[in-house]
């Protein structure tokens, strides 16, 4: 199994498991796409979606929560605001946006998840992301990130536009073939 952008959680102690969640949750500001369990299912299921979260750098990663035990205690910060999410023992995995707002589950089965479910999971919490956070902004010479509340002031002085003369220009245009304009060489 290769995984890049998967985060296993820690089966045997849930205090670092915690730890490691809320930082990804609140310091990272990922789209985390969160999977229970370690069966033969869970597996696939992050193997395949782990191909689908893109580039490192891109906001989209995987945590898998391995200890299905642990589940209830270290979801107690995630917001279900439209109750997707109705017993956890069915649950196989579910997206989390960057406001904490679960956005999809994909519920326990025996078929194979297709791309395109996992995908739509993705786009579901990508589309709940905020346009304002108040995490804080670090930035510099006057760039304006996704995430300011509001625009940074300008030092920069704008630059006056020259009025465009009215009436049509007396200048005639060279009408001389080159090698561009025509198939046969000067």
């Amino acid at each position: 199994m290769y995984i890049e952008k998967t985060t296993p959680l820690p089966t045997d102690d849930i205090a670092l498991a915690d730890a490691i969640l809320d930082c990804y949750l609140h310091e990272q500001q990922k789209v985390l796409f969160i999977v229970l369990g370690d069966d033969m299912y869970s597996r696939r299921l992050v193997e395949k979606a782990d191909r689908w979260a893109g580039l490192i750098e891109e906001p989209r990663w995987l945590m898998w929560v391995r200890n299905r035990a642990h589940v209830k205690q270290l979801m107690v910060d995630i917001k279900d605001p439209n109750k997707l999410i109705k017993n956890w023992d069915n649950v196989l995995a579910f997206t989390v946006s960057i406001n904490d707002n679960i956005c999809d589950v994909i519920n326990n089965t025996t078929e194979e998840i297709k791309s395109s479910q996992i995908i739509k999971a993705y786009a579901r919490a990508e589309a709940n992301i905020p346009t304002v956070t108040t995490a804080p902004v670090i930035a510099s010479r006057g760039v304006v990130t996704s995430r300011s509340a509001t625009p940074l002031p300008t030092t920069e002085t704008p630059v006056a536009e020259t009025p465009k003369a009215k009436g049509k220009s007396k200048k005639k245009k060279d009408n001389t073939p080159t090698n561009n304009d025509t198939d046969t060489p000067n």
